[in-house]
């Protein structure tokens, strides 16, 4: 079973590309066209409670909320990007990289969403491996 839908990819991928959190306005804006603000304030709701992503209160402004990615989360988006490359062989060994790190990740983590995240991100960037591939065997 899912726990992950198409909506909280695009909120959770927004706010990891985020180094220091991100305010619900500054979200908002970003998603524009694929999420209502009222979907995005009940679908961050739901990904605090997945622990997927933290919210703290910004020192300046009492109203103001900033929404970062956990610690987690961070670190399978760096585990699973992919080195852009034109060599074939380097391609080809990136691919067995990350099939071989999903399968020692899959076993250490516990929390079904961060799995269902992690799940989304080796997807795109096997994706991604195979357009390089087929970029650099039509090039």
């Amino acid at each position: 079973m899912r726990a992950l839908s198409p909506t909280h990819l695009s909120i959770i991928n927004e706010i990891a590309s985020s180094d220091f959190g991100v305010s619900f306005n500054v979200l908002a804006e970003r998603l524009k066209g694929k999420v209502s603000r009222v979907t995005l304030s009940r679908e961050i709701k739901k990904l605090i409670k997945l622990r997927l992503i933290d919210v703290t209160p910004d020192p300046s402004h009492k109203q103001r909320l900033f929404y970062r990615a956990r610690d987690e989360v961070k670190r399978l988006v760096e585990d699973f990007r992919i080195t852009k490359t034109s060599n074939i062989d380097q391609i080809l060994t990136n691919m067995a990289n990350l099939l071989r790190s999903y399968a020692r990740k899959v076993k250490e983590i516990r929390n079904e969403a961060l799995r269902d995240y992690m799940r989304y991100l080796i997807l795109e960037s096997l994706k991604e491996s195979l357009i390089l591939l087929e970029e650099e065997n039509n090039g």
